[in-house]
């Protein structure tokens, strides 16, 4: 049986897929936009520049343009790890989960403030899991209790939804007194 080849838009999405997943992995180990720092300014150098091959590649949408800097871009990935992990780099807290927020805001929810705080992230948030709990307490005391179950009871009607926006109880403050 001959096997059917994938075109160019099919190949370079399950490419770019897997870069995904790798940047992800590493992002996970040594926080987001973290790891090119800790490394040598040449190796950075380098692997900023193939980002931009990648950039530039992509814009000509073709497998042969792009895969090749697909590749590089992974070998780039484990290239920063393995150095960081030679300079004795320490690696995030397991636990944290950081974020970078549709507005730009880059936030860190973790167990150990402390722990965190002496990786020096500098400009990010970071919220540790009692302050987010106080707020979620706060929230449902002096906002609405009701919202919290609102949300429960949405994610049982539709599986898979996610919070996307959140806007503040309208109040009306006008002339009109009905």
């Amino acid at each position: 049986m001959k096997r059917k080849e994938l075109g160019d838009g099919p190949r370079i999405k399950a490419a770019l897929a897997r870069l995904d997943e790798t940047a992800t992995t590493y992002e996970r180990k040594w926080g987001v936009d973290r790891l090119q720092n800790l490394v040598d300014q040449e190796l950075a150098e380098a692997f900023r520049r193939q980002l931009s091959k990648l950039n530039t590649a992509l814009i000509k949408h073709t497998a042969d343009a792009v895969l090749p800097h697909i590749e590089g871009m992974m070998r780039g990935w484990h290239a920063l790890d393995a150095a960081a992990e030679a300079a004795g780099a320490a690696p995030i807290d397991a636990t944290a989960w950081e974020i970078i927020t549709p507005d730009g805001r880059k936030i860190v929810f973790c167990g150990d403030m402390r722990a965190y705080k002496a990786l020096k992230r500098d400009g990010w948030e970071i919220w540790s899991a009692e302050e987010v709990g106080r707020i979620i307490d706060k929230f449902h005391v002096d906002i609405d209790w009701n919202a919290s179950e609102a949300v429960r009871q949405a994610e049982k009607l539709f599986p898979g939804a996610e919070i996307t926006r959140v806007r503040p109880k309208a109040t009306l403050d006008d002339a009109i007194p009905f």
